[in-house]
């Protein structure tokens, strides 16, 4: 992350320089319910009983992390601000010189508000729409899109407020109403990300295919066109999708296929568990194991590898922009972490022995 003035920018190059980010799940409670939370597949999947690891032990991760040179870290769940030793966590990540990130749903940032001004060099929030009775029926929490409301209008001053949108059927019909909204609470990045399959997702609303894709991204090009750049792609998305320049530059701004699926970050669960990302439920060691081991560990290397993506892309020039597209798609849609991303185009023949129906695991 590239850092101007008291500005973060997301941008980093597109090459894969190693660990950059620990994600830490700080807690297994949320006082919402959203379908398409991908921790429901993995250490939620049983529900959202733990409050995570203890304050001392916390401490000790971050002392972990900063020991191994990494330099930022992520504090999510869960939803983060339901602890209440947050704000400590977060100072003893600044203390040893990380870069802070917050992802939250926003309820509870009034009773934080200083403490994310001082502390947090960047909040995520996530907006789901821009009506009320939508994104309380998605959140299953009365009152979440007024709470989302105060959340930005109290962070208005804040030099890095991001916002994050699920791409879903429901987005796509609104996704003008969406970019005035960001811009109207002057957000100054908005990603989007595509659904990753938890084992209870609505995949009619939340399962984008290639023309809707393609429809997303060309509104992009008509909005930013007229109003100024302000939308990434958060996670892995072919090139071949649509036109592969103005993909990439897209992709580009918030590092798309690169800062997800392990290529870039590795995730911690509320029980110490190290994954390599929170999208794969394959854990690979533990808390105060060896960092670059972990970052190392077969699993970990195979899955950001060359080795572990379709034939096709291993000689496309935007190789070092997509990774191949997901993996976790691949996965979901043909029971293979190295079969196609279902959005490639042209997508190639799939063995029948892969084939699954889109949407299981």
């Amino acid at each position: 992350m590239q850092t101007h003035g008291n500005r973060v920018s997301p941008k980093i190059p597109l090459e894969a320089s190693g660990l950059r980010e620990v994600q830490i799940e700080v807690t297994a409670k949320c006082n919402a319910d959203c379908s398409f939370c991908i921790n429901r597949s993995s250490w939620a999947a049983d529900g959202r009983h733990t409050n995570g690891l203890p304050t001392d032990t916390l401490r000790r991760v971050i002392d972990w992390i900063a020991d191994a040179g990494v330099r930022r870290i992520r504090f999510s769940g869960g939803e983060p601000l339901l602890r209440k030793d947050l704000p400590a966590l977060l100072a003893h990540a600044k203390a040893c010189g990380i870069t802070t990130v917050v992802n939250t749903n926003g309820f509870l940032v009034d009773r934080y508000i200083d403490e994310l001004y001082e502390l947090a060099d960047v909040v995520l929030i996530s907006v789901i729409s821009t009506r009320a009775e939508i994104t309380d029926e998605v959140m299953v929490a009365k009152g979440s899109h007024a709470k989302k409301l105060v959340a930005l209008d109290l962070l208005e001053d804040h030099p890095n407020v991001w916002t994050s949108t699920v791409i879903s059927r429901g987005s796509i019909e609104e996704f003008e109403a969406l970019y005035q909204f960001m811009k109207a609470h002057h957000v100054n990045y908005w990603l989007l990300l595509r659904g990753e399959s938890n084992g209870s997702l609505d995949q009619h609303h939340y399962d984008v295919q290639h023309g809707e894709l393609v429809e997303i991204i060309e509104k992009i090009r008509r909005l930013e066109s007229e109003h100024g750049e302000l939308i990434g792609i958060g996670n892995a998305v072919p090139v071949c999708t649509y036109d592969a320049p103005f993909l990439t530059r897209v992709l580009g701004r918030a590092d798309g296929a690169f800062a997800s699926e392990g290529r870039s970050k590795l995730s911690i669960t509320p029980y110490g568990k190290v994954l390599p990302s929170y999208g794969i439920d394959h854990p690979i060691g533990d808390i105060f194991d060896d960092l670059e081991d972990l970052w190392r560990h077969a699993f970990a290397a195979w899955i950001r590898s060359t080795d572990a993506m379709p034939a096709a892309c291993r000689a496309c020039d935007y190789l070092s922009v997509c990774h191949g597209g997901s993996r976790i798609a691949a996965m979901d849609a043909y029971g293979a972490w190295d079969a196609p991303d279902p959005l490639m185009r042209p997508l190639p023949q799939i063995p029948q022995r892969r084939l699954k129906v889109v949407g299981s695991r």
